[in-house]
């Protein structure tokens, strides 16, 4: 009986978690779908990125209602309403007991007045309250699921907006008086409307974990900034935030005279790290429209379920990696 009535309203919250998880994914998805139409709008190069910015979705939601059927007047409500009204009363304790058969040692503890036949459970609530405690663990392992499915939707969408805002700013075009490898200072366009964007410092490699700290929120305890391919980017511990660039912010110039020059040698277009480093670009750009930076955001997931991470590392460990040409 307590696992009829308790499974449909954990049915009924579990669906709810998930169609809350599915709101946020849209949502973002919706934001990410304007931000990056308008990077493009705007852009004097074309951007490429690894990062999907919205999904179609076949179906909308689904909407369930649960009813219990209502016992006739005459029925079952009746009976049990009699029984308890007999059981109250000092002729139905002797009664009660004759018709259950249970011995007493002592009259007087069933038939005094005003006293009240404390009896033992009977074998169907017995087995009940075993069902109980049997189910209740699955219901509770499934409600959690639910929800550990909906926050790992949440931080999916999350690592890749952190993805994309730290490679915007990476490669924005700064007038030398904000001087971009220089000391921080301020905010930059990576968490801020580009008109508010003042401050100094934000092509590095620090002011740009700065921003993936910011987008990421309370999903993730701290980061890590590592200059690395995003191959090579190494995973974080669980529920920290390791992000990697490349290349690197400070080294040599590449030893091509341009791009053309570049691609003739390579026999492609050229990769992230086969034009020397950023600082050395910005400098003396010679490498514009295929100057290419990458910044890779991994995020290991800490799960409510028990045992989930070391069934399925690889659905805990969210990766997203976006690759932009520099405008500088």
């Amino acid at each position: 009986m307590e696992a009829a009535i308790t499974l449909p309203i954990v049915l009924l919250l579990a669906l709810g978690v998930t169609d809350i998880g599915r709101s946020f994914f849209y949502r973002e998805a919706v934001t990410n779908s304007v931000r990056q139409s308008l990077r493009i709008a705007v852009s004097s190069y074309q951007q490429t990125t690894a990062n999907t910015v919205c999904a179609s979705t076949s179906g909308g939601p689904v909407a369930i209602t649960v009813t219990s059927a209502v016992p006739p007047s005459g029925g079952q409500v009746v009976t049990i309403a009699n029984q308890a009204a007999l059981e109250s009363s000092e002729r139905g304790h002797a009664i009660v007991v004759a018709h259950h058969r249970f011995l007493v040692p002592d009259p007087d503890h069933v038939l005094a007045a005003g006293r009240v036949l404390m009896r033992k459970l009977s074998r169907s609530q017995g087995q009940a309250l075993v069902e109980f405690a049997l189910v209740f663990p699955l219901l509770f392992f499934l409600l959690a699921l639910s929800i550990d499915l909906f926050r790992v939707d949440w931080v999916t969408s999350t690592v890749a907006e952190a993805a994309r805002q730290a490679a915007r700013q990476a490669v924005a075009n700064e007038v030398p008086t904000d001087n971009a490898f220089g000391a921080a200072f301020g905010s930059c366009s990576g968490t801020t409307l580009t008109p508010s964007a003042n401050g100094s410092g934000c092509l590095t490699s620090n002011r740009i974990d700065e921003t993936v700290d910011n987008v990421m929120g309370s999903f993730s305890r701290y980061s890590t900034m590592t200059e690395a391919s995003p191959s090579a980017c190494p995973t974080p511990t669980i529920g920290s935030t390791q992000v990697c660039m490349w290349p690197a912010e400070q080294g040599a110039a590449g030893g091509y005279a341009h791009c053309a020059a570049a691609r003739s040698a390579l026999g492609r277009d050229p990769m992230p790290g086969d034009l020397g480093s950023r600082n050395a670009e910005y400098s003396s750009p010679k490498y514009k429209g295929c100057f290419q930076v990458v910044v890779t955001v991994i995020y290991r997931y800490d799960s409510l379920v028990p045992f989930l991470g070391s069934a399925a590392p690889n659905l805990l460990r969210i990766a997203s990696s976006t690759t932009m040409l520099a405008e500088y």
